[in-house]
C-alpha cells in the first residue's frame, strides 16, 4: 500500500476493532468525525529515558490539554523513528478524530492522514 492508504487502512481496522464483540461493547456506536490539525508542540526525553512527543490539537476534547503522540500510534516513540519520522516542534499533522456519540465503545479515535513523513 501507499505512504497514505497504509496508515489510514490501520485506523480503519482498528476503528472497527474496537467496536466488534465481547463484553466491552454496548451494541452499536455511533461517532461524530471532525477533522483536525495536530502541531507537535514539544518533544523531550523524561527521566526514564522515555521520548515523549507533544501534539496540541485544535478541535474536540484533546485541545483540551496537550496530547502525547504514543496514545495514538502503535509504534514506539524512539529518536531514530523521530529522525525517520523527521518529526520538529512546529509540525502540523492532518487527520480526523472520531468521538462517541452514543454506544461504549472506545470514546475517541484519532485517524493521521499521514504516517509521520514529510510530504
Amino acid at each position: 500500500m501507499n505512504r497514505i492508504l497504509r496508515p489510514a487502512f490501520f485506523a480503519l481496522v482498528f476503528f472497527f476493532a474496537a467496536c466488534q464483540g465481547g463484553s466491552k461493547t454496548g451494541g452499536p456506536c455511533d461517532y461524530k468525525q471532525t477533522p483536525f490539525q495536530a502541531t507537535v508542540s514539544e518533544i523531550a526525553t523524561g527521566d526514564d529515558g522515555k521520548i515523549a512527543v507533544k501534539l496540541e490539537f485544535n478541535v474536540s476534547t484533546l485541545a483540551m490539554e496537550t496530547q502525547d503522540l504514543s496514545d495514538f500510534i502503535t509504534e514506539e516513540v524512539t529518536q531514530e523513528m523521530i529522525d525517520k519520522r523527521r518529526i520538529k516542534v512546529g509540525n502540523v499533522y492532518l487527520g480526523t478524530v472520531s468521538e462517541i456519540n452514543s454506544g461504549s465503545c472506545q470514546p475517541v479515535v484519532v485517524s493521521f492522514d499521514s504516517d509521520f513523513s514529510v510530504q
